[in-house]
């Protein structure tokens, strides 16, 4: 299966030559911040893009992404693509329309990359408790 995804990704990387794919990276902020959009998974990369005010689009690998992926969207942050693997279609038409311009999403400061502080301080308050 994960062969299957690769030839999808490449095909659609020839296909928009303005397109870059990074399998791996030691700086995962940096390529982020450096980029005008971005495709991801439906998990924590996206909180990643929202914090980074990186416009993009989720495809979910997992069933439990769809929720994420849903919310993204509904805020108009992100673009909620599904699963493309059944739908490979789908994703064409969304990188036609992201050359043409036609994607419009919000910037948002939902996200401040503070939450595991928060959390981290709510734990330990519950603790003292």
């Amino acid at each position: 299966m994960q062969q299957k995804k690769t030839s999808i990704i490449n095909k659609f990387a020839k296909k928009f030559d303005d397109i870059t794919i990074i399998n791996e990276t030691n700086n995962f902020a940096k390529e982020i911040a450096s980029t005008k959009f971005g495709i991801c998974a439906g998990g924590i990369t996206t909180y990643e893009f929202a914090t980074l005010h990186v416009p993009f689009a989720i495809v979910c690998q997992y069933k439990h992404q769809i929720f994420t992926a849903k919310e993204w969207h509904k805020r108009k942050i992100a673009k909620n693509l599904g699963f493309i693997q059944k739908e490979p279609k789908k994703i064409d038409i969304f990188l036609n329309h992201l050359m043409k311009n036609k994607i419009i999403l919000n910037y948002s400061n939902l996200v401040d990359g503070l939450g595991s502080k928060r959390v981290a301080k709510e734990i330990l308050r519950m603790i003292k408790n």
